[in-house]
């Protein structure tokens, strides 16, 4: 079976083909799931056509495309069953992780339908069409609310997906397009990074909204310098950690556990590190490494709680890790390794590393604590005085996000401030949010753009007549 790209809410298939490939589940990597086909050229005819459709979105007022958008959310909404075995199937994914997105985006769709409203007065106007890059990390709560949200500020939108969710991806358009208003502003374009890149830099594309590594992001940003008028945002990787006091709930060891391998360690919002106070690091040490033992790992339709990493070079990538930590002075309590399964698929254990010390220094220098890597690579990080967090924090070359657990809240509160992070969770996981606050994450994960509901700004364009 062929997959191609989706505009107006019909396949668009086509004879000039510049390239394609075969669709392996990560679970089962000797099937085939069918082939993507993708053409250059239309690119160029699904920007015109938006571009000619625009007009018309654009004229309906705020609340107008709000009322169609969640039209389209609810035809969603009705295909979660659906939704879920794509899912499990092409992204390999557990339902224990699908229910946690799948909640989140509904926490998000009932914030956009209650409460969520603009300020579009006549000095606020459309960007125009919008480009949307794809993740295939969350690709509800990311990849498919930034369209929702491009579309709400009276942009035309095309959505690239990432190649590994591509299917599911096309599926939620095609739910979504079951509502005739909206499939002549919203399509879909399926390729590779060439066909990305072509999009981003297209003159018809006025924004662009991101997601991938910060290596991508900066070719990117480069590629796209002699178009000033362009709105890019960037989101980009992540390094997160969680900050656990002396006074630190002992209910924080099992959130951990779940914010550090639920999606197998492949969310933007995975805790990668866990920074310990001296007081309670051996107990917590303990803990962390037998709860770490406990969760199974294998195809997410045999009921496992963790699903395999998406491609054979995450795999290769997660695995040189182990070393290098160990090379940088860490202990290495689990050493993670390829599982053999009787279906064969990008399957494997945790990697548990503990630093038992630590300076600003080595933090500067190390690879393993500044690199993100997506997947249950965790170190745990034994620190002295809440002060010494100020120096580790500067040192840290990723923004996104971080929690800090302590029962005194003061304490957490205070701390949190202080951490260099876009948005930081007291005592509760990275995994669940407020989807009413917006904040933009630092350094190396992104250029400021907005998580939440100010994104409908950077989406707009503000014009003053006098």
């Amino acid at each position: 079976m062929n997959f191609y790209s989706f505009h107006q809410g019909k396949t668009l298939s086509t004879k000039e083909v510049s390239g394609e490939w075969t669709v392996r589940p990560p679970t089962q990597i000797e099937t085939e799931l069918g082939r993507v086909v993708y053409s250059y050229s239309q690119i160029t005819l699904i920007i015109q056509a938006l571009q000619e459709s625009h007009s018309k979105w654009s004229a309906h007022t705020f609340d107008k495309r709000k009322a169609i958008i969640l039209q389209g959310l609810m035809h969603l909404q009705e295909h979660q069953k659906d939704w879920f075995e794509i899912a499990k199937t092409e992204l390999g994914r557990a339902d224990v992780d699908l229910d946690a997105e799948w909640l989140q985006f509904n926490n998000w769709i009932d914030h956009f339908k209650k409460h969520l409203t603009m300020d579009l007065a006549a000095d606020r106007k459309p960007r125009g069409v919008a480009a949307v890059v794809g993740t295939y990390i969350w690709p509800l709560v990311n990849t498919i609310q930034s369209s929702c949200m491009a579309l709400l500020a009276g942009n035309a939108v095309i959505l690239k997906p990432s190649e590994k969710s591509t299917l599911s991806t096309l599926k939620v358009v095609e739910w979504m397009s079951q509502e005739p208003t909206l499939r002549d502003h919203f399509s879909v374009l399926v390729g590779d990074r060439e066909l990305s890149r072509r999009l981003i830099c297209h003159e018809g594309i006025n924004a662009v909204i991101f997601y991938g590594s910060f290596e991508v992001g900066m070719r990117v940003r480069q590629d796209t310098l002699s178009q000033p008028s362009k709105e890019v945002l960037l989101f980009l990787g992540a390094k997160n950690p969680s900050i656990v006091l002396d006074d630190a709930p002992e209910s924080c060891v099992s959130t951990l556990i779940r914010d550090a391998f639920l999606s197998t360690g492949q969310h933007c919002r995975s805790v990668s590190q866990i920074w310990v106070q001296e007081g309670i690091y051996a107990s917590f040490l303990k803990r962390f490494h037998e709860s770490s033992k406990l969760f199974k790992i294998d195809d997410p339709t045999l009921g496992a709680y963790a699903g395999p990493l998406i491609d054979s070079s995450m795999l290769d990538r997660y695995l040189k890790f182990t070393g290098i930590s160990e090379r940088e002075g860490a202990h290495i309590l689990m050493r993670g390794k390829p599982l053999e399964l009787k279906h064969k698929g990008n399957y494997i254990t945790p990697t548990l590393a503990a630093f038992e010390k630590m300076t600003p220094e080595l933090m500067r220098k190390s690879v393993s604590l500044q690199t993100e890597i997506l997947s249950p690579h965790v170190s745990i990080i034994r620190f002295a005085r809440e002060e010494d967090l100020s120096a580790f924090g500067r040192e840290m070359t990723h923004g996104l996000v971080a929690s800090v657990w302590s029962q005194n809240l003061d304490t957490a509160k205070r701390l949190a401030r202080e951490l260099p992070f876009g948005q930081v969770s007291v005592n509760q996981s990275l995994l669940t949010w407020d989807p009413s606050k917006s904040f933009q994450a630092r350094k190396k994960s992104g250029n400021h753009a907005y998580h939440g509901p100010k994104l409908l700004e950077q989406l707009s364009l503000l014009q003053t007549i006098d």
